[in-house]
């Protein structure tokens, strides 16, 4: 993943991550620039699914029931399973 410093837009490195849940974090980042050695925090999220987990696929007859759903309902589906 790359990184840049919202001060001078230079490359960064994550230096620490703390989880605030399941599906955000804190990235504690640095600035690689020397002059700069910005040091800041960043979000990262987890926003939505963009394929079914490979899991759930596996029964040919959930894969089909799958495939006859409309995108917006498959994503909730795999929302939901990532959640339990």
């Amino acid at each position: 993943m790359q990184i840049n410093c919202p001060h001078c837009e230079h490359k960064a490195v994550i230096k620490s991550r703390y989880n605030l849940s399941k599906d955000v974090s804190d990235l504690y980042c640095r600035c690689k620039n020397t002059e700069c050695n910005h040091k800041f925090v960043m979000k990262l999220s987890f926003s939505h699914t963009l394929s079914t987990p490979e899991q759930v696929t596996t029964n040919p007859a959930v894969a089909e029931f799958l495939q006859g759903l409309s995108e917006k309902d498959r994503q909730l589906i795999a929302q939901q399973l990532m959640a339990s």
